[in-house]
């Protein structure tokens, strides 16, 4: 990856960014190396793409674009394939000790927001589980949230089309404990009115 010492020239689409997001792809391949390396663990390339898009800091399709370039540069590498999740390698850790200097201190400021939302997500993720059968007329989608090893919640719901189910999936990964809190309340009510 290539020093980008020219903050303003701008090579990356904007589609997709706010004032102040990157446009600059050294840019986003030093946002990518900083948040792999302040997470310290392997991410799923689906995980670094939506915590980007959600702060509006990058175009999606740069962001993939970046991943693929710092794969083939050996900044950071590949530890599951199914998963496409990545970890950063040395050169890829020296190269993310230049956020601090090389980014303005709103995009770094938004960069750390996403990290911890991408650690949310990821923690959410392994947490729980989510699978999704399609149907007759439309879908099951399956959630299971685990804690210390033991299936606390099992839910199935359905539901007609792809865009209900990632409203669903985006609304159970949110917040599984409401969800789970949500149901013992409501059960808790119901016996209450049967006494």
């Amino acid at each position: 990856m290539q020093n980008s010492g020219d903050s303003n020239r701008f090579d990356a689409f904007a589609e997709g960014i706010e004032p102040g997001g990157l446009r600059n792809r050294d840019d986003i391949k030093l946002l990518i190396c900083y948040m792999l390396k302040s997470l310290g663990k392997a991410v799923p390339k689906r995980l670094i793409t939506e915590s980007l898009t959600l702060e509006a800091l990058a175009n999606y399709f740069e962001i993939n674009n970046a991943v693929s370039e710092l794969e083939k540069a050996g900044h950071i590498i590949k530890t599951d394939e199914e998963t496409e999740s990545y970890v950063i390698s040395p050169t890829g850790e020296t190269i993310a000790q230049g956020l601090d200097v090389m980014l303005p201190r709103t995009v770094r400021e938004k960069a750390i927001s996403a990290v911890l939302k991408l650690t949310t997500l990821a923690r959410r993720e392994l947490e729980n589980n989510i699978t999704i059968e399609k149907g007759k007329s439309g879908y099951h989608i399956n959630f299971s949230s685990v804690e210390s090893g033991e299936e606390i919640i099992g839910i199935r719901l359905f539901a007609s089309d792809m865009m209900q189910i990632q409203r669903l999936r985006d609304g159970f990964l949110q917040n599984p404990s409401r969800v789970y809190e949500a149901v013992i309340n409501a059960l808790s009510e119901n016996e209450k009115e049967n006494i």
